[in-house]
């Protein structure tokens, strides 16, 4: 199917979203042990990326793996969606550490990514501007990881990134999403699923003025929050609770008021079942659950970015401090072992209980899975 529309552009746009996202750290007006112990974790993270082995090249030229699997340590395919986020991530650490070697691993790993040839190219294709699952899974397009697949070349485009060829890719997923091509998952009613769009439909909206973004990240935060009425809390996990906070502040921003009251409701709730050390409880299916168990892959990064995003919107106290709990968990809970394969990294699963790695395998999350996306990336961001 051919492009109904063209993608609209705006030079030098100032916008929301790089407030929200970049230039208030959560490092400022902290203490000094608190901002010590939280550098301390994001160099040991860099370090987990390059000297690890997730980088099949340490260069990044080859792209990052999806995962290490324990305890044979063998590494994973490759995703889009994880190399967009470990791209980002570097990208970050990289001026936040002053180290623009990090950048350069940034730039090589969307070279390889380019060069993939992981989206559907073909204009004829319901399915045209979608990229796969993985380099071994061709034709596997979930809404989920092409929602990150749009929304991550436009963050890194407005941060110089991003070439040409980088934004197409992203824009050409954007508006494959936007005219309702069929991916996998939409038919899932889940913050994890198509819920999940209204991230890049947001940010088109605030980078590039982008009216239908905004219209139908709205009409998603709408059918959200319809979902709350007469219920005393969100009718979703708590997984689905840290997406849907980040996705609701995204669409708050670009100015959506079913999302700002998605948000207050959502961070309340959240902030309300944290528990004191930090933690919030695994739910999500796919992932270890537990009063007591970390679900890394799955909760406790989506509900960290998500409380993140929710203080900068609304400068909520109480929001402001559930994050940090979250961070100084996150920081204290670091892989510290000697093996540089796991030294640095965040794992799938945490027993808080006995204070280890823990938890149980499940589909695609647990203490066996060290994910480069979808844990380490978001957590390093």
């Amino acid at each position: 199917m051919a492009r109904r529309k063209p993608f609209p552009q705006r030079a030098g746009v100032l916008c929301l979203v790089l407030g929200l996202l970049f230039s208030l750290s959560p490092a400022q007006g902290l203490t000094p042990g608190r901002r010590k112990a939280w550098r301390k974790a994001v160099e040991a993270s860099v370090s987990w990326f390059l000297h690890s082995g997730i980088l099949p090249a340490p260069d990044g030229s080859q792209g990052v793996a999806e995962r290490f699997i324990l305890p044979d340590k063998r590494a994973s395919h490759r995703r889009p969606d994880c190399n967009l986020e470990t791209a980002l991530a570097l990208r970050l650490a990289g001026r936040f550490l002053e180290r623009p070697q990090l950048e350069t691993v940034s730039r090589k790993i969307l070279q390889w990514l380019q060069g993939a040839n992981l989206q559907d190219r073909n204009p004829l294709s319901p399915t045209f501007g979608l990229l796969t699952w993985s380099e071994k899974h061709p034709g596997a397009y979930w809404v989920d990881d092409n929602s990150w697949n749009a929304a991550i070349p436009l963050l890194l485009g407005r941060f110089g990134g991003a070439d040409p060829k980088l934004l197409h890719l992203g824009i050409q997923a954007l508006l494959a999403l936007e005219e309702g091509a069929p991916a996998l998952g939409m038919e899932r009613d889940s913050p994890h699923w198509p819920y999940l769009q209204a991230l890049p439909f947001s940010l088109s909206a605030l980078l590039a003025g982008d009216q239908e973004g905004a219209r139908l990240a709205a009409a998603l935060m709408e059918r959200a929050r319809k979902k709350f009425q007469g219920k005393k809390r969100p009718p979703f996990t708590t997984s689905e609770c840290g997406y849907l906070l980040l996705e609701a502040s995204m669409a708050a921003a670009a100015g959506s008021r079913a999302a700002g009251e998605v948000v207050r409701k959502v961070g309340d709730y959240l902030a309300g079942v944290q528990l004191p050390g930090g933690g919030w409880p695994g739910e999500w299916r796919e992932g270890s659950r537990g009063k007591k168990i970390l679900d890394l892959v799955y909760t406790q990064n989506w509900c960290t970015l998500g409380m993140l995003h929710a203080w900068r919107l609304t400068g909520n106290k109480r929001y402001g401090d559930s994050l940090h709990r979250s961070l100084d968990l996150l920081a204290a809970i670091q892989d510290r072992g000697p093996d540089p394969k796991t030294k640095g990294c965040w794992r799938g699963g945490y027993n808080l209980e006995a204070g280890r790695w823990g938890g149980k395998n499940e589909i695609e999350g647990g203490p066996s899975s060290v994910y480069s996306g979808w844990t380490n990336a978001p957590i390093l961001l």
